[in-house]
């Protein structure tokens, strides 16, 4: 009965002490990553940017920075006139090098009409 006592009390000191303005799960909803995934998210940028000229361009890795899952939103006049599995595909095959280590993919695409 001691240690359980002991264990709660310690618990309860490191919960005020840690900072609530920060929460641990943070991580899940940023766009850094932990081990490389940098790389990956840069080439998809770069590869996006060369391909379609944005005028709006946002890559997130979703997956909680392990670099599985992205979630991507583009807005380029490259969609006019398209329908959006058209410019999917157009995404998709701009990525195809790195798509290949990429679990899952989150995207929007969005025709610029200016």
């Amino acid at each position: 009965m001691y240690f359980r006592l002991a264990w709660r009390s310690s618990l309860a000191a490191r919960a005020q002490a840690q900072s609530w303005s920060h929460p641990v799960y943070a991580r899940m909803f940023t766009s850094s990553s932990v081990r490389g995934e940098e790389d990956k998210q840069e080439k998809i940028i770069r590869l996006l940017r060369e391909k379609f000229e944005p005028s709006d361009l946002q890559v997130q890795d979703v997956s909680g920075g392990c670099g599985s899952f992205f979630a991507i939103m583009i807005k380029s006049k490259a969609f006019a006139d398209k329908r959006t599995v058209q410019s999917h595909r157009m995404v998709n095959q701009a990525i195809k090098d790195v798509f290949q280590d990429i679990h899952g993919l989150q995207l929007k695409t969005i025709a610029d009409k200016d």
